[in-house]
């Protein structure tokens, strides 16, 4: 069955040209160009779309308003935003409404990837069997009071460091993890961090937003010691791997903003795990105990058990709880990103990257363990196989571990 694309804009000359430019794709694809919003519902409303390409600015109804309706109506549609560059007002509505963002003009091929993996991360994501497991699980966490809060102050055009502070000190553990992060080895250089305040100063409010998250959502959890210890370790392990993927983004010369949505990407990679932990206690040591005896990687082990596994859990609950597409997609494809359909550098490259890289300094850089821990065919379709080495000198702290890689 071919997959329907609606495009949307308002200049026929634009429709025109993406006419012509996705002539090649008619035996995959089945195009429909509207040069309206009340077009293109009325569009929706005669034939099912999997794929909506929308411009921003259009008169009468413009992008925001037509996707805004396209999820509240069509929801399991996939809505691209295809537009030149957002004001601030407008793409907090863009964030909102779509799942993607293009720029105008756009590359063919980079028009066809994004399609092709919008599509690929709704597909995993509809499984009937993974909305049946999660729904059925007894403990689903939400977002967190204080992340909701911190995230209205952010946007707020009168945000303020001492009011994040003061959100932050309502939670006292919260507190007490902000002070001990502040104090670390990430960020501790020079003299201790004592107040909240300057703890938010020294490590940043994009950086603390996805902290709050991460806290508020393994506070929920209450359970016996021995699953506890269990989520606590995957809690410290996604803040190690969101540090790391920081690290791999500037590494790489992207920007701040890249590498915090990485960061919240890493850092919630594995909160499926968590929640498949906690809920289903014997289950998922049963999971860990074939993992074990079969020498298979954890998530090949759930699949087994439970019919999915953590990272598939992990990016459905980070789309119920409205987390950007780019970070989804980094948590659902983080150990298989070959099927993401991807063709550049991005989070998900990050989160894949410094999982392995972790794996292999928790081996002891063991050349036996590289091809495990990482796709090399999914580097090489990047053409980054010649940056492992530069990443792995971000976690080697020994002489010749770099050299190690070397001489495979």
């Amino acid at each position: 069955m071919k997959t329907s694309v609606l495009f949307v804009d308002d200049e026929k000359k634009v429709l025109m040209g993406l006419r012509r430019m996705l002539h090649s794709t008619r035996d995959k694809w089945e195009c429909t160009f509207a040069s309206s919003g009340r077009e293109a519902l009325k569009f929706l409303a005669m034939s099912k779309f999997d794929v909506v390409v929308s411009d921003m600015r259009m008169p009468n109804m413009d992008g925001a308003e037509l996707l805004g309706k396209v999820k509240e109506q069509y929801p399991h549609t996939v809505r691209i935003v295809l537009s030149g560059q957002c004001d601030r007002v407008s793409s907090y509505d863009v964030v909102n409404s779509s799942h993607q963002f293009l720029s105008k003009p756009c590359d063919k091929e980079v028009v066809i990837s994004t399609i092709n993996r919008a599509l690929a991360l709704r597909d995993l994501l509809a499984s009937e069997e993974l909305q049946a497991l999660v729904s059925g699980l007894p403990h689903v966490p939400c977002l967190p009071e204080n992340y909701l809060e911190l995230e209205k102050e952010l946007k707020s055009d009168f945000s303020s460091v001492s009011r994040i502070a003061d959100i932050i000190s309502q939670d006292i553990g919260l507190t007490a993890k902000l002070l001990q992060m502040s104090n670390s080895a990430y960020f501790g250089i020079g003299r201790k961090v004592s107040s909240t305040k300057e703890a938010v100063k020294r490590i940043g409010t994009d950086t603390i937003h996805a902290l709050v998250l991460s806290h508020g959502i393994f506070e929920q959890l209450s359970c016996d010691d021995e699953t506890k210890a269990y989520c606590t370790k995957m809690a410290q392990q996604g803040i190690d791997c969101g540090f790391l993927v920081k690290k791999i983004v500037y590494a790489e010369g992207l920007s701040s903003f890249d590498a915090e949505s990485a960061f919240t990407a890493g850092l919630l990679h594995d909160v499926g795990a968590v929640v498949l932990a906690y809920n289903m206690p014997k289950k998922y040591a049963e999971a860990r105990k074939l993992a074990e005896e079969r020498q298979i990687p954890i998530w090949q082990a759930e699949f087994k058990v439970f019919g999915t596994s953590h990272d598939i859990v992990g990016a459905y609950l980070a789309e119920l709880w409205g987390m950007p597409t780019g970070i989804i997609e980094a948590i659902a494809f983080h150990h298989h990103p070959l099927e993401c359909h991807q063709q550049e550098f991005n989070a998900l490259t990050a989160v894949h990257v410094a999982n392995g890289l972790l794996d292999i300094q928790e081996a002891d850089f063991d050349p036996e363990i590289y091809e495990k821990a990482m796709s090399f065919p999914y580097l090489e379709q990047l053409g980054l196989s010649d940056h492992l080495d530069k990443w792995i000198a971000l976690v080697a702290p020994k002489e010749g571990d770099v050299e190690k890689r070397a001489s495979l």
